[in-house]
């Protein structure tokens, strides 16, 4: 019994002095656990690029809770109105009221109230936000007094050019101020009475086709409504002017008729 008890003694006697400490041990083990995890969270997530293209990326009060919300106001809506280096096809008609003074003969003259309606397209180029540069090509056809009793239909274009200016009021409506200034070709059919060289025939009247052209202008005061990003709705009122000169083979001296209009605008934009 006594030799057992040597032996074993002597096998206790060989192992390590810290192996036979418990609380060193367990120290070692937790340091070697630590080390693990720092290796592992230095490693990159083999999920992360996923997560992110497929939107699971967890948000910041996902990854952490105890900090407070920060909330990220919204952008502020932009208005649609064109910006520098836009451009813009619109056509627009006008149906106008008007009042015309014409010149018979050279001591004689006529006027009257009377309609013209135009049908104007138009080609412009923002030059800076919200100011619009334009030329206006249209056609016009409106009535003149020739007489007192007598209407003469004239037809004709206009060539003007035009500035706008566009002011927001929300994301979708607003107002256009424009002015506009050029000139105008056309041609009408008045009756010119004829006098016969001998005193016993009686004067007639001979229909008599004639040139005309002059100055035109215009100011308008429209409101806008965008129908979507690129088709704009345009209204308002409109006011012009035309003067000019008449002329006919038949009648040596030029006769001038001025007319102003006041009416109501309508038409639509497309932006690019």
């Amino acid at each position: 019994m006594q030799h057992q008890s040597n032996r074993f003694n002597g096998a206790a006697s060989l192992t390590p002095t810290w192996m036979r400490q418990p609380a060193l041990i367990g120290m070692l083990a937790l340091v070697v656990v630590m080390i693990h995890s720092a290796e592992l969270r230095a490693q990159p997530n083999p999920f992360e690029a996923y997560e992110q293209r497929e939107g699971l990326s967890p948000s910041p009060a996902q990854q952490c809770p105890a900090c407070p919300s920060v909330r990220v106001p919204a952008p502020a809506p932009t208005a649609l109105n064109g910006n520098a280096g836009d451009w813009v096809l619109s056509l627009r008609s006008s149906l106008d009221l008007s009042y015309t003074s014409s010149q018979i003969q050279s001591s004689q003259s006529a006027s009257n109230s009377s309609m013209m309606f135009r049908l104007v397209p138009s080609f412009g180029y923002f030059l800076i936000d919200d100011l619009e540069l334009a030329l206006d090509i249209g056609w016009y056809g409106r009535y003149l007094g020739m007489d007192v009793d007598e209407l003469v239909s004239e037809y004709g274009w206009l060539f003007e050019a035009a500035a706008r200016y566009h002011w927001d009021l929300s994301e979708r409506f607003g107002l256009i101020g424009g002015a506009s200034f050029g000139g105008y070709l056309g041609s009408s059919q008045w009756l010119v009475t004829v006098y016969p060289p001998d005193l016993l025939s009686n004067p007639y009247d001979q229909p008599e086709d004639t040139s005309t052209g002059g100055l035109s202008g215009s100011l308008s005061a429209l409101g806008q409504y965008f129908l979507s990003e690129h088709f704009q709705l345009r209204f308002g009122l409109e006011g012009s002017f035309l003067a000019g000169l008449q002329g006919s083979d038949s009648v040596d001296e030029l006769r001038g008729n001025a007319s102003v209009f006041l009416g109501l605008s309508l038409g639509g934009a497309y932006f690019f």
